[in-house]
């Protein structure tokens, strides 16, 4: 799995190159800060091998705005803390969902739920996150056209969850919806490693918090945590 992470993040970095183009001038460009949205894929992790994750539909988008402090004359140093809105979705083999069941949350198969043929599922997370980064740049003298790296770390705080069921029944198409907490930890901390050109840049997170609160996660996921590698980019 791990493997397969890293693997992403090579392709995403190889498959964006022309972020080392010249940028035209723009009247963002003397607003304060950047605006940054990252697009991804979620990895669970610590959960039993029998329950299979389809990385490919638990995608991810966030939204981050960051200030930018230089950190000494053209010494290629800048620190980066702001404010981001993220939103995550889980998906599962076998159709199963997460189910609030009051005191405490369930993994559960979407038949219980509704009847009829199961098109598709997902969890969706939604957090708001204040991440701060550190960030060198290799072109001392232009740091937005520049190759990069950027070390940080970010907390966050859980808006809640949603369990999103898509099913045939009576020839019709239908959708069901479930809004909770689910149980889920209210705060989140985690780390974040991003490489890249100018506004394009690969990026992985890792959350060591886990996903569920102890005494209402479901019992297969109480020691799990959530990862995610993807693309970012620099909106202005």
């Amino acid at each position: 799995m791990r493997l397969t992470i890293f693997s992403l993040l090579f392709i995403f970095i190889n498959t964006v190159s022309f972020g080392q183009e010249e940028e035209k001038t723009s009247p963002w460009n003397s607003v304060p800060g950047n605006l940054w949205t990252e697009v991804g894929f979620n990895f669970t992790f610590d959960k039993p091998d029998s329950i299979g994750s389809n990385w490919f539909a638990s995608k991810r988008i966030q939204f981050n705005y960051q200030l930018q402090f230089n950190l000494g004359e053209e010494s290629g140093l800048t620190f980066h803390p702001g404010l981001a809105l993220a939103v995550e979705k889980q998906s599962y083999d076998g159709n199963n969902v997460f189910v609030d069941i009051g005191d405490e949350a369930v993994f559960a198969p979407a038949s219980n739920l509704v009847p009829g043929s199961i098109n598709k599922t997902g969890f969706f997370t939604t957090y708001i996150d204040v991440p701060v980064e550190f960030m060198w740049h290799l072109n001392k003298s232009d740091y937005r056209r520049s190759f990069k790296v950027a070390l940080g770390g970010y907390v966050g705080y859980s808006l809640g969850g949603k369990t999103k069921i898509k099913y045939e029944f009576s020839g019709d198409t239908r959708k069901y919806k479930e809004k909770s907490d689910y149980g889920l930890e209210s705060f989140r901390y985690g780390a974040v490693f991003k490489i890249g050109f100018g506004g394009v840049m690969g990026y992985y997170r890792h959350n060591f918090s886990k996903i569920f609160q102890d005494d209402e996660s479901p019992a297969e996921f109480i020691n799990a945590t959530q990862s995610s590698a993807g693309v970012a980019l620099r909106i202005f």
